[in-house]
């Protein structure tokens, strides 16, 4: 009622699917925003463990594979 001069338009469903994005270059280019500080603080001896809270795939990376991102 509040719009009642503006006439109705319908749009066609769109259907929706739950699907993960993620990949191991996605998680290596976010990596590359932290700084060598960062990364060497959340190793664990000398890897970096990562999950998907989505999918819940796990990404493993040495110390030295991280330290050519910069």
């Amino acid at each position: 009622r509040l719009f009642h001069e503006v006439g109705v338009e319908l749009f066609k469903p769109v259907s929706f699917k739950a699907q993960c994005r993620c990949s191991k270059e996605r998680i290596k280019s976010f990596l590359a925003t932290l700084s060598l500080t960062e990364i060497d603080e959340l190793l664990v001896n000398g890897r970096l463990k990562m999950v998907c809270e989505f999918c819940n795939h796990q990404y493993e990376f040495e110390r030295s594979d991280l330290m050519t991102l910069h």
